[in-house]
């Protein structure tokens, strides 16, 4: 018969170790922090907990708590930057450009937060507004370099995409700006017609006359790129 050892109940945990948690520093993060946080390669047993802890709120709960919560702002961050890194970088062809926009956008995030009130507009509506607005400028001042002559051409386009998205994106680069604005945020980022509108500050029926009219220029450009 073998003998069996039995421990000491003294040596056994009574339970499971708690993470100790840094006292948090009463200010708002820089983009640049929210950047460095999220991109790390490893996550903790507390990194993972603070996730699940936040992943149940709706958009408007998450904004209001990152207001003055960091681990909530973090959170809020890392829900967001690749969806509009993703819609920046489709009007932006400069990888590089598009990277400093994106971070631009989410700098003014952090900075304009406390005054987002979700009675006034969904957060969703509110972040694709501002990161529409940071293309917008950035737009502005790439034309005034051009006319002023400090750069002769555009920005080369950085893409490994498919032969015919880059075709869509070069096409949809030609639709005027107001329709281009409609066709990006409703069918590529697929939000809907209500959500377009509150985000650009106009009114649903404008939304979707535009919608019309880009679809028909969009499908004009693509035929004569084709040769039919």
């Amino acid at each position: 018969m073998r003998e069996t050892t039995t421990l000491p109940k003294d040596n056994l945990p009574d339970e499971e170790p708690t993470c100790e948690v840094a006292p948090r520093s009463k200010s708002l993060p820089t983009c640049g922090t929210l950047r460095n946080s999220a991109s790390d390669g490893e996550t903790s047993h507390c990194d993972r907990t603070e996730m699940d802890r936040f992943a149940a709120l709706s958009d408007e709960e998450l904004a209001e708590l990152a207001q003055l919560d960091e681990a909530a702002l973090s959170s809020l961050y890392r829900r967001y930057v690749d969806r509009i890194a993703r819609y920046v970088g489709r009007r932006i062809m400069s990888r590089h450009e598009a990277e400093d926009v994106t971070a631009q956008v989410f700098l003014t995030m952090v900075r304009g937060l406390r005054k987002w009130k979700r009675n006034e507009a969904p957060f969703v509506a509110w972040i694709y507004r501002l990161a529409t607005n940071a293309v917008i400028s950035w737009s502005r001042r790439q034309k005034l370099r051009r006319w002023i002559g400090l750069e002769s051409e555009p920005a080369a386009a950085v893409r490994d995409s498919a032969e015919d998205a880059e075709e869509l994106q070069a096409a949809l680069l030609n639709v005027p700006e107001p329709f281009q604005r409609v066709l990006v945020l409703h069918y590529i980022e697929q939000l809907p017609v209500s959500t377009v509108a509150l985000t650009l500050g106009v009114a649903e029926g404008t939304i979707k006359s535009r919608l019309t009219r880009g679809r028909s220029m969009l499908k004009q450009i693509l035929n004569s790129r084709q040769g039919t």
